[in-house]
């Protein structure tokens, strides 16, 4: 049966926006083992950070400005399905030194996605140009007027945002989280909000359906993480309506692809 025919129901946005649900830590074995998970995502040991250090981006100015949400001019960031263009999550601004590990043709790096239709279903890949983009591959199903919910924007108002370093206390719980050597139900109350997606360049983010690895679909080879989307953004309704949606953006330095994932729990 298709999942998709519960329109309206908690399971259907569990199998579109996950793929697969998140098994406990001693159902995933080993970690590293290469069990499949929604495409090219496989579970990873180790994780391939672009930026080592780990930054959440939270609204409100700073010394270097970056944007949750907003909209682009880029002539190839159009949905293949959806006849609109490509919704961007964020804009990263390259000259804030805290990403001088990322080289990219164009001074500022646009993580974009579009969650209704099957872009969202598959792993997305983009090229990165001076001043546009080229999509490379993307899931070909399309658009649900359902989702992700009623008279759905083209773009969403830009929120300023700047980096605010992740203590190393928490990045420390968060790998132990995705490692499964803690549980959810383990964290004191005042770390609860470390099991939950939030919008992060570097390091280690939450990962909802634990450490996974994204093959570049050019040269094949593993992806470096950049950034964790959540769905909270300058609507209330937020991305997709899910506190529990994430897109997770990798990218190749080799080949200029960003590839992204969406995942839920």
């Amino acid at each position: 049966m298709d999942p998709r025919g519960d329109l309206l129901g908690y399971g259907f946005m569990r199998k579109i926006f996950a793929g697969v649900s998140r098994a406990p830590p001693d159902r995933l074995g080993v970690p590293g083992a290469s069990r499949e998970l929604g495409g090219r995502g496989r579970l990873a040991g180790s994780w391939n950070a672009l930026v080592p250090e780990a930054w959440l981006l939270t609204p409100g100015s700073g010394a270097v400005e970056h944007v949750i949400g907003g909209s682009h001019d880029c002539a190839g960031g159009w949905c293949p399905n959806c006849d609109r263009p490509l919704m961007q999550l964020m804009a990263l601004d390259l000259s804030d030194p805290a990403l001088a590990a990322v080289v990219a043709p164009d001074p500022v790096l646009r993580l974009l996605f579009c969650h209704r239709c099957g872009v969202a279903w598959s792993p997305f890949f983009y090229a990165l140009l001076p001043g546009d983009v080229r999509i490379v591959e993307a899931g070909r199903e399309p658009p649900m007027d359902e989702m992700p919910y009623d008279d759905y924007p083209v773009c969403f108002p830009p929120l300023v945002a700047s980096f605010v370093p992740l203590p190393a206390v928490h990045q420390e719980v968060i790998v132990r989280l995705n490692s499964g050597a803690l549980d959810e139900a383990d964290l004191p109350r005042e770390l609860f909000h470390l099991d939950e997606p939030q919008h992060q360049v570097g390091g280690e983010p939450y990962l909802m359906q634990g450490r996974e690895e994204l093959d570049c679909c050019a040269c094949r080879r593993p992806m470096h993480f950049l950034a964790a989307v959540a769905d909270n953004c300058s609507d209330p309704r937020g991305f997709t309506s899910n506190e529990y949606v994430q897109v997770i953006y990798f990218m190749c330095t080799a080949c200029t692809i960003v590839g992204a994932i969406q995942r839920c729990d």
